[in-house]
């Protein structure tokens, strides 16, 4: 849990160490688990771009790590992470809106606590909402902070934070885009031609993204990349009317940056200049 709260990488059984190396509540862990059957594991973080909780899915192989029980799980590693993030989000949604519930406030509320935390003042806020300031301020402020129980719109918007209520109101939507630690960020194909932010991005400023796992596998799939190259499927927050995520989107997910000028080709995507090619498949990577 340590490991996935700061990570959204999944590690394996082994990354542990042989359990004949292990003690005290490692040990226990480890004995516990294998009383289950679970011998060889995997665990796979899930984290959201704009919540506080995170999650992680464990999937297990009663065979030992030794004896194979590791290669179906590293085989279906990006299935798996998948399949964290889609729980991950049908359990987010269903916080929200317990939260939402629970709070009473109506969607004009959320709105104008959005907005208040986006650093919109009363004005400002009425205008986007078609409001008159005096409205703002001396009735839905006031109801805000009575249904929240605070004594200021600005301490109302933190407890609503630490709800989880905002992203309930936010013009911004979750998506994924496909990222490879040898190529980055996938830009997009033109006949057939893959983009990509780490080699020949042509210009290009903006990533595709797909609205679910099901199109990214496809799109994944249609690549055909490499066999056993590594690629992950990476959750971004754009804006609700976007089709595609900007540098900064990428940027807040976590991602780097690209020159879209560039002109690079063969090397790494970090432009660490280690030689490379580009159907090679560094070994440190899990296939």
């Amino acid at each position: 849990m340590t490991h996935s709260a700061h990570s959204q990488q999944p590690f394996f059984s082994s990354d542990v160490g042989s359990i004949k190396y292990l003690d005290g509540s490692r040990r226990e862990m480890a004995d516990f688990m294998r009383s289950f059957g679970a011998s060889s594991w995997i665990a796979i973080p899930a984290h959201g771009p704009e919540t506080r909780f995170f999650g992680v899915l464990y999937v297990a192989m009663p065979e030992l790590p030794q004896d194979g029980g590791e290669e179906p799980l590293r085989k279906n590693r990006l299935l798996f992470k998948l399949i964290a993030g889609e729980i991950f989000d049908w359990y987010d949604r269903g916080e929200r809106a317990s939260s939402w519930s629970s709070s009473g406030l109506t969607r004009l509320e959320l709105d104008i606590l959005y907005l208040s935390a986006q650093g919109e003042s009363a004005a400002m806020i009425a205008q986007s909402l078609g409001l008159s300031a005096n409205a703002v301020t001396r009735r839905h402020f006031k109801s805000i902070n009575a249904k929240l129980q605070t004594s200021s719109i600005t301490e109302s918007v933190r407890l609503a934070g630490a709800r989880n209520l905002l992203p309930i109101a936010s013009t911004r939507k979750v998506a994924y885009v496909l990222h490879s630690p040898v190529y980055g960020i996938y830009l997009g194909s033109d006949h057939s031609v893959p983009f990509w932010s780490g080699i020949m991005p042509s210009g290009m400023d903006e990533a595709v993204v797909f609205a679910d796992i099901e199109l990214a596998e496809a799109a994944l799939s249609d690549l055909k990349l490499p066999h056993g190259h590594d690629v992950e499927l990476v959750r971004v927050d754009i804006h609700q009317a976007a089709q595609t995520a900007t540098i900064n989107d990428c940027l807040r997910a976590g991602l780097p940056a690209w020159d879209p000028l560039a002109q690079t080709s063969g090397g790494p995507a970090d432009d660490s200049a280690t030689p490379g090619n580009l159907y090679e498949v560094p070994a440190k990577y899990y296939h």
